[in-house]
């Protein structure tokens, strides 16, 4: 009986130690940070996280500035901080400032929300992905200009009371629209998202109840759980090519849809209740050779009125020819246009998805000249893009 008791004990301690959130910590510059493994074999990496079993446990285990150093040792091995984990910091009302090291690229869903004395923190260029209200209810927007916020790129949302018919163009270079980041912004009517972007976040633009038409990009593969639920205004929506998913409530409640346009040729996966309380009359227009597709795909079989869209509906992004020489090159290279009728910009990513330079080229354009000869070794994403092309090229510089 003592030894079945003991042995009981030892299972109940064990699923205590599994159910914290961190692996260890460490101390640095005085302050004690809390990780989690990411990869216990080479390259070792780790997150930043919170102490114990919920985040909000403990609110006082950060306090005041914390510097995150860019690598930590444990049991003999040291860990490259990579990034700060789904609610790292949420609820710490005593944290005052953060330094990010350049190691990091992302910062995870909720990282610093409710952080309520926190006016200052410094994101590295590394990171290329912000999570879901990663700062909702902190003074450290505040701090902003008033308008748009921006990210290394990421549009985070809109700072302040936003006025009503209020319409915006993203920035052209902006790679993501983070989640949550116009959700309830009555006063929203339109937007106009570039082809740079490739990701819009989950409730981006729920319950923007004045929102009328979006127009997704080309570079967008997926729309997220709830990006436009309750946008009871929103009319048209068109859905490119690019998109093989779209996720669960995504368009609950819109409904004054009267027009939608799917251009994928194969009908994109849809979440639980994608199109709830969707007028299914309304009509849908997609390729004449997928309309079968689309009869005998589950929730888009509930439209009744599926139509066939025109070769001159379905544009293609394709419609200029590129090419980069030298290419592999050790310094300059070149990227010969043709067919290019409008302004466009040119993006150059880098080896981890950043964007380390953007040129803009005009109507006519034939050659852009693209010196990487200071960037390490490697292989270069360039991107030419607007409202109608998204071409892709890689350049390697050796």
């Amino acid at each position: 009986m003592k030894k079945t008791l003991l042995i009981l004990v030892a299972l109940i301690f064990a699923v205590n130690l599994n159910s914290q959130a961190e692996d260890f910590s460490a101390v640095n510059d005085g302050d004690t940070i809390y990780y989690k493994i990411t990869s216990s074999v080479a390259p070792y990496t780790v997150e930043v996280t919170y102490r114990g079993e919920l985040f909000n446990y403990y609110a006082d285990e950060y306090i005041g500035d914390v510097y995150i150093p860019d690598s930590v040792e444990y049991n003999g091995n040291y860990y490259k901080v990579t990034s700060i984990g789904d609610d790292a910091f949420h609820y710490s009302p005593f944290l005052t400032s953060v330094i990010i090291p350049n190691s990091v690229t992302s910062i995870g869903t909720w990282a610093f929300s409710d952080c309520t004395g926190l006016t200052s923190i410094t994101i590295p260029n590394s990171v290329i992905s912000i999570g879901l209200a990663a700062f909702a209810n902190t003074p450290y927007l505040n701090n902003m200009p008033d308008g748009v916020v921006y990210i290394n790129n990421v549009l985070y949302g809109y700072k302040g009371i936003m006025p009503q018919n209020t319409s915006i163009s993203v920035q052209s270079g902006t790679i993501s629209i983070s989640g949550m980041a116009f959700y309830y912004f009555f006063g929203l009517t339109s937007i106009t998202i570039p082809n740079s972007v490739t990701s819009i976040g989950e409730l981006a633009f729920a319950y923007c109840v004045n929102l009328t038409s979006v127009n997704i990009p080309d570079s967008v593969t997926a729309i997220l759980r709830s990006t436009f639920s309750d946008c009871n205004r929103l009319t048209s929506i068109t859905i490119p090519s690019s998109v093989t998913s779209i996720g669960e409530s995504a368009f609950e409640n819109c409904v004054a849809l009267t027009s939608i346009t799917c251009l994928a040729t194969t009908p994109p996966s849809l979440g639980n209740n994608a199109f709830l309380h969707v007028d299914t009359l309304a009509p849908l227009y997609v390729p004449e050779a997928s309309i079968p597709l689309y009869q005998a795909t589950e929730q888009w079989q509930d439209f009744y009125n599926i139509q066939s869209l025109s070769l001159n509906d379905i544009t293609s992004y394709n419609n200029i020819t590129s090419k980069l020489y030298p290419n592999p090159t050790s310094n300059k290279s070149y990227l010969e246009i043709e067919g290019l009728t409008s302004e466009a910009d040119v993006l150059v990513y880098d080896m981890v998805g950043r964007v380390i330079k953007t040129y803009k080229i005009n109507q006519g354009t034939k050659e852009l000249e693209i010196d990487l000869s200071t960037y390490a070794k490697g292989v270069y994403s360039i991107r030419i893009v607007n409202e109608s092309i998204n071409q892709t090229k890689k350049l390697i510089v050796q």
